[in-house]
């Protein structure tokens, strides 16, 4: 039997937004985010097959709205199992157009990450059951936020709650997921770096790759590095540079291609409204 706990109170995007500025302010934010950078490009790197489920922002919407589902669900004592009709929700919401959420569903499904059943009480309808594939990966998203907030809160041991016990990642998915639908979205802030970051497809992975690098110390990837290391193709990476030095997020110098101080404040910005965000939801010990 799954325990719950207590939802925090919601808040506004304003809060969220002042919230992210005072975690940004601290002392001990350049460090964390340098972690939080690391550890989330390490995690895209290793799970390529949903980096291709979460391609762009649309797609990366019914997933988190799905998950959210199954976590409600599965503390209400069902199996998880939800049907089209309740993923339609999303769409009636205006999040996602229904073509979306087919399409979604279907690569899902094709990948392992979804089982389709017939439903035994509708034989006019399927069931969609996240697989354990599915479910670790909001679980890894979230210990990748985790430990850049511990890094900043020492103490709150947020990293071994979600570890330890699944019921700290049902409450997570579920208390977001309501948080998310009442309009508190972090990608909503900074609509035109999300335009590129949440919206061309490997953009986020690829800008990742190369801040990763940088936290690191390290000289920047090379291209063919990058696409290996994210699955990406080469004329995808040809147009991101492309579009991302129009931008100036990028620089190009001897075909190595380089984050600017744009890139970083941008992306800054956008970890510390992340991390604000998951910090109400991730449970602390």
């Amino acid at each position: 039997m799954t325990t719950t706990y207590p939802f925090a109170p919601p808040r506004t995007m304003a809060q969220l937004r002042e919230h992210a500025a005072q975690l940004r302010s601290l002392p001990g934010f350049p460090a964390a985010l340098d972690t939080y950078i690391i550890e989330l490009a390490a995690y895209r790197e290793a799970s390529k097959p949903f980096g291709k489920l979460i391609a762009n922002e649309d797609r990366y919407r019914v997933v988190n709205f799905l998950c959210a589902l199954w976590a409600e669900m599965v503390a209400a004592g069902g199996s998880g199992a939800m049907t089209y009709g309740q993923l339609y929700e999303i769409c009636r919401r205006g999040e996602v157009t229904p073509r979306v959420l087919k399409t979604t569903l279907s690569l899902a499904t094709f990948s392992g990450f979804l089982v389709k059943s017939p439903n035994p009480d509708d034989r006019r309808s399927w069931l969609y059951t996240p697989t354990e594939r599915m479910i670790e990966h909001p679980l890894q998203w979230g210990l990748a936020n985790a430990v850049a907030l511990d890094e900043l809160q020492p103490g709150s041991q947020r990293t071994k709650r979600l570890q330890r016990e699944r019921d700290a990642v049902v409450h997570m998915l579920r208390s977001a997921g309501r948080e998310f639908a009442a309009g508190v979205q972090p990608m909503t802030v900074q609509l035109e770096f999300m335009q590129f970051w949440g919206h061309k497809e490997g953009a986020a992975v690829f800008s990742l790759g190369l801040l990763s690098a940088a936290a690191q110390g390290l000289p920047p990837p090379s291209r063919a590095e990058l696409a290996a290391r994210f699955g990406l193709s080469k004329s995808q990476i040809t147009h991101l540079v492309a579009m991302g030095r129009d931008l100036g997020l990028y620089t190009v110098d001897g075909g190595d291609v380089f984050p600017t101080d744009s890139l970083r404040d941008n992306h800054a910005e956008f970890a510390a409204l992340c991390l604000a965000f998951l910090e109400q939801h991730i449970l602390s010990d």
